[in-house]
């Protein structure tokens, strides 16, 4: 038997595959668990369901990031900026490669790199 844990915004966070009786206690003393094994990078818990997560709506056009989820986080090289609009003009300085990545759960992660 398997089941998985989720925190109250739905993000899955692990999984437990035992015997009958131990799934059975950890139901007792868990609140947020569903039935089966679920991966929390694919996959979130929607009104006591496993659901698909979303794709990220985020598009890159030269160094204009639009259609954001909001709010999300935009993460550059790994330094994450809170974002509280649909768009957001990039001013990164030249001669580098950069990683961006957009992130508002549910929704999959948006990764693109600039190569300025």
């Amino acid at each position: 038997m398997k089941i998985s844990f989720y925190e109250p915004n739905g993000f899955i966070t692990g999984f437990l595959s035992s015997d009958e009786e131990t799934i059975a206690l950890n139901k007792s003393l868990q609140t947020n668990w569903i039935d089966g094994e679920w991966n929390g990078q694919t996959h979130y818990v929607l009104d006591n369901e496993a659901t698909e997560r979303p794709i990220n709506p985020a598009t890159l056009d030269n160094s204009t990031l639009s259609n954001l989820p909001v709010p999300c986080k935009i993460s550059i090289n790994g330094t994450e900026y809170d974002i509280d609009e649909p768009e957001v003009e990039l001013d990164l300085p030249m001669s580098t490669v950069y990683k961006i990545q957009v992130i508002a759960f549910p929704y999959l992660d948006a990764e693109f790199e600039i190569d300025t």
